[in-house]
């Protein structure tokens, strides 16, 4: 059921990038949008991990960093890393303490993302998605698993301050399985800065 539910979600994006693409050749397109200048961004970003019900994960905090390389149209390849720390229970209804373990927990992932960037003056939206790789990690036990696969899916609303920097919200869903079949699919919001070189 979790496969089937990321799969949907990215067929959804699939669509929505699509859908925009379009929306932006036949409307209002920035000159960004055509414009190869930009060689590429660094950026930070922190914020929340939101808690979850099942597993049973408090919620805890967020931060990253990632590094986009645009390919043109709006277009760009995304390096995106960050971690986050959470508290979480044993789920002792299931005997799956060991799949879901208590304690402090944190994650730290690696995602490669595609994303579509519009610009409208001095605001712009994107939109991305991709695989992951998340080694994840508790106190209580001093245990890993390091064979998280994740899917990535965000959305940014950004706003230029001046030619090289731009501040943004993000909101990400990251849907994170390894192989046991169980997964942790945690919501993260945040704010953030972008560096852009040219």
């Amino acid at each position: 059921m979790n496969t089937l539910r990321q799969y949907i979600f990215l067929i959804g994006f699939v669509l929505l990038f699509n859908n925009m693409k379009n929306y932006s050749q036949q409307n209002i397109i920035s000159d960004s949008l055509t414009n190869n200048d930009e060689l590429f961004s660094v950026g930070i970003f922190s914020g929340v991990r939101f808690g979850e019900n099942s597993p049973d994960v408090d919620a805890g905090w967020t931060v990253g960093a990632d590094l986009e390389m645009p390919t043109g149209k709006g277009w760009s390849i995304k390096l995106q890393s960050n971690i986050w720390f959470a508290k979480g229970y044993e789920d002792y209804s299931k005997y799956q303490e060991y799949y879901y373990p208590s304690g402090k927990l944190t994650a730290y992932n690696l995602a490669l993302k595609v994303s579509y960037k519009i610009d409208f003056n001095d605001l712009f939206v994107q939109i991305s998605t991709g695989p992951g790789y998340t080694y994840l990690s508790n106190d209580r036990y001093f245990s890993s698993h390091p064979d998280y696969i994740s899917l990535e899916l965000s959305s940014i609303l950004g706003a230029d301050i001046s030619k090289n920097i731009e501040a943004f919200i993000e909101c990400r869903r990251q849907y994170i399985t390894f192989y046991y079949g169980k997964s942790y699919d945690p919501w993260l919001l945040g704010a953030g800065l972008n560096y852009n070189f040219y």
